[in-house]
């Protein structure tokens, strides 16, 4: 887990060619600007995150990761996914959460086109979708090249404020799931045929690294991505005053273009690179509390714009203020994923207002466990589940083991506080078990001990609000 205090602003986290196996949680960033590219990242089968992102940015690109419950999650983080093999996920290949919009497309402007994102294949059977998504956040995706090659579930789930462009995507058998718009995949790829390149452009990434940019002559786009266009372009120049610029004029001209929320994310990363100064900060934190407080932007713009200047307030040490304004998004909103990334910055600030890491110190501090129990919704330190990770949606999971003798655990999903009932049948239709309880929105299991009944088949059935749905199972002796 990183959190950017005192890594070098001027360069980042980098994050490359690593080969991270069994574990519960793979990196997990928060606050910072990762470029992360070329690990292979291995799970425990059935558990965590291979890459959690929460208010941070950057470069992810030719990772491959198994094996997961979720292969990569945001939370207010808009980086650029590039060319990452996704597989073997659980549950999600892509979680995008509160006021994140990745970047899985390359970048179009003029006659040039500039692979930053796109071409990312996402493989397997997760049980919930390829790519799930919530209010105001959602990927970019149209003409992104990106192979989806998912069975037997949705290629995208969630809540759209708007339709969803994702034409120009290999998608099987694609099904979506989605309320608030419609997702337009067609024309699509056949998985194969990418554009050719022209050339290439070498970013430095500090540390006599670099990052190659593949470079093709295109025709003319639009005028929101040629201004953003510039903006990376002066970025990577190290013109970070010219670049801020013209981030700032697709914020102010595009408000309803996806390049905005995306521009107001790397107005704060040139920040960063440039070493800014305790003014700067303040200035920049008016010039964020201004579109937080301004109903001309979307909602995501204006709650990534609150987050930022929080963060503004974390560059002038104000960390008691800031941890402040954590606390209270925390307590108005327990039962989201809003919520869950306050909570997680808000102990990222309590450790580093008391000092920060002990980078002497080769032991897992004692914070640490509680932050990535919030990430990965476990307890681990117990191994106990906890509920402070929010389903996206009522799920009842088949039970298992199926079939059993004589124990057998069967998990539900809420993603609001209710009061919840499971009940089970026998083939008879008699109700031969049932448990009623008020649950914090969250993950749960219940056991079902079968020893005093007979072998056959069983009935099992949830019913929260109004969320109702019975799977079947077998007792054998």
């Amino acid at each position: 887990m990183l959190w950017n205090k005192d890594i070098d602003p001027s360069n980042g986290v980098i994050i490359v060619d690593n080969t991270i196996n069994n574990v519960t949680t793979g990196i997990s960033v928060i606050q910072s600007s990762p470029y992360i590219a070329r690990n292979t990242i291995t799970g425990q089968t059935s558990t965590g995150k291979g890459i959690y992102l929460d208010n941070s940015n950057g470069t992810i690109e030719y990772n491959i990761i198994n094996n997961f419950d979720i292969s990569i999650q945001f939370l207010y983080s808009s980086p650029y996914l590039l060319k990452n093999t996704l597989s073997d996920a659980d549950e999600i290949n892509v979680g995008i959460k509160t006021s994140s919009i990745p970047v899985m497309r390359p970048v179009i402007s003029g006659s040039t086109l500039l692979w930053l994102g796109g071409n990312n294949y996402l493989n397997g059977e997760p049980t919930e979708a390829a790519m799930t998504l919530e209010t105001s956040a959602y990927p970019l995706i149209d003409s992104g090249y990106n192979v989806i090659n998912i069975d037997n579930t949705f290629s995208i789930s969630g809540e759209l404020d708007n339709d969803l462009y994702a034409r120009v995507n290999h998608w099987e058998d694609p099904s979506f799931d989605v309320t608030g718009g419609t997702v337009y995949y067609q024309p699509t790829f056949d998985g194969y045929s990418l554009p050719q390149t022209s050339y290439y452009n070498l970013n430095s990434l500090g540390f006599g690294l670099y990052d190659t940019v593949y470079v093709k002559d295109l025709g003319d786009n639009p005028t929101a991505e040629l201004l953003f266009l510039q903006g990376y372009n002066k970025e990577m120049a190290i013109e970070y005053e010219d670049a801020i610029e013209l981030y700032k004029q697709v914020v102010s001209e595009y408000k309803s273009s996806s390049f905005a929320p995306v521009s107001l994310s790397r107005i704060f990363n040139c920040l960063e690179k440039n070493n800014s100064s305790y003014s700067d900060y303040q200035t920049i934190y008016s010039y964020y509390t201004n579109i937080k407080n301004s109903s001309e932007y979307p909602n995501e713009t204006r709650d990534l714009a609150e987050d930022f200047a929080i963060k503004s307030k974390v560059k002038r040490s104000l960390f008691e203020e800031a941890i402040a304004d954590y606390h209270t998004i925390y307590q108005n909103n327990q039962n989201n994923s809003k919520g869950q990334h306050a909570l997680v910055n808000e102990l990222c600030l309590l450790n580093m207002s008391s000092g920060g890491d002990n980078p002497n110190n080769n032991s897992v501090e004692e914070h640490k466990y509680d932050i990535l129990s919030l990430i990965i919704g476990e307890d681990i330190r117990n191994n106990k589940l906890t509920n402070t990770s929010i389903p996206f949606a009522y799920k009842l999971y088949q039970n298992y083991p199926n079939p059993f003798n004589p124990v057998t655990t069967i998990k539900y999903d809420i993603p609001k506080d209710n009061f919840v009932t499971v009940k089970i049948y026998d083939l008879l239709g008699r109700e031969v078990f049932n448990v009623s309880e008020f649950k914090k929105a969250g993950n749960y299991e219940v056991k079902f001990d079968g020893s005093g009944f007979a072998s056959g088949l069983y009935f099992y059935k949830i019913e929260a609000s109004n969320f109702v749905e019975t799977k079947k199972m077998v007792l054998i002796k």
